[in-house]
């Protein structure tokens, strides 16, 4: 008696993916091709990514022997060839909000702070503290132009010249500047994305030192009083949701003469 219902049930996980249909799209991404069968004039599809998400909602509009050509109606994001089509009912596609998982659209602006611990690289175990804020503009898919204020400032004990008989000495050091750069994302449309930054600027140092030694010998010259070079590579992990979206990274500095790696912590969300 039973076996009616599992040959059912095996018909139906075997049938399964056949319900989810690869596709190409136009550069725009707003007519779409599908090659099915299943398919009609009017039908309503819905686009989702690999873990579920609804990234857009087409109709099929025209029907070109075994291919269907879908028009896109609405998108939250852009369409990957690792993305499906299935077909959704009437309804859902009309208010897709309270049957879907909606895709976390890029914004076309948003600003980002981190907070984080640097090791200066002037000295044993010579650790400052960062703070920075910018702004993100989207230029293409999923890749950033930037734009950062920085502030970073340390106390500690450095000497990294002994060779000419310096002893080692309180450094306070602060310095402070802006950069520009590139930032993409890699699995922008994921839960957790991460962000590859790559950026160049400058920064003003001030050094402060006790009366009588001079920074160069005391610091080996890696940082001087005065403006110099900045470099900021950095990779975080970003959990992309709705609203504030908060991260935590690796970055690595270059600022003036001196190599500096770090941890930081951080939050951003869209302008709108």
């Amino acid at each position: 008696m039973r076996m009616p219902w599992i040959s059912s049930l095996i018909s139906l996980l075997l049938a399964a993916p056949a319900f989810a249909m690869p596709f190409k799209c136009d550069k725009q991404q707003m007519l779409c091709e599908v090659q099915t069968k299943r398919l009609t004039v009017g039908d309503k599809v819905g686009v989702f990514s690999s873990d579920g998400q609804l990234a857009a909602i087409g109709e099929v509009v025209e029907i070109r022997n075994k291919s269907r050509m879908i028009k896109i109606t609405q998108k939250w994001a852009s369409l990957f060839r690792s993305y499906e089509m299935e077909v959704i009912e009437d309804e859902k596609a009309k208010n897709p909000e309270k049957y879907f998982r909606i895709i976390t659209p890029l914004p076309e602006l948003s600003w980002g702070v981190g907070l984080g611990g640097v090791n200066l690289g002037i000295g044993d175990s010579f650790v400052g503290t960062s703070l920075d804020g910018g702004v993100y503009w989207l230029l293409w898919r999923d890749m950033f132009l930037t734009g950062r204020l920085h502030y970073i400032t340390g106390e500690g004990k450095a000497s990294d010249n002994l060779g000419a008989g310096v002893a080692a000495a309180s450094v306070s050091v602060t310095s402070a500047g802006l950069s520009v750069g590139i930032s993409e994302l890699i699995a922008p449309y994921e839960m957790v994305a991460l962000r590859m930054d790559g950026e160049i600027g400058l920064s003003n140092a001030t050094v402060t030192l006790p009366a009588g030694l001079d920074e160069g010998d005391v610091l080996n010259n890696r940082i001087d009083d005065g403006v110099g070079l900045y470099l900021r590579f950095g990779v975080a992990a970003i959990w992309r949701r709705d609203g504030l979206q908060p991260e935590v990274g690796f970055s690595f500095l270059r600022l003036h003469a001196a190599n500096s790696p770090g941890l930081f912590v951080g939050v951003s969300a869209p302008i709108d």
